[in-house]
């Protein structure tokens, strides 16, 4: 048991908010690199239609 040790309302809220915010930051910086996979996936698949509507259009046109 610690002797003279108290808890300071002001203090425990600053750390949870802090805790918060970390969190926040980390989730965020997460969720900003599964988006930009997710693009570029999506990216990658209308490429490949346009390419594929392209060569349609070639071949008709031949």
């Amino acid at each position: 048991m610690i002797i003279g040790a108290s808890v300071h309302v002001g203090d425990l809220i600053f750390q949870l908010v802090s805790f918060v915010f970390l969190l926040g930051v980390i989730a965020g910086v997460v969720f900003l690199i599964l988006s930009l996979k997710k693009r570029n996936s999506k990216l990658d698949s209308v490429e490949q239609k346009v390419d594929q509507l392209l060569e349609r259009n070639k071949s008709q046109s031949d």
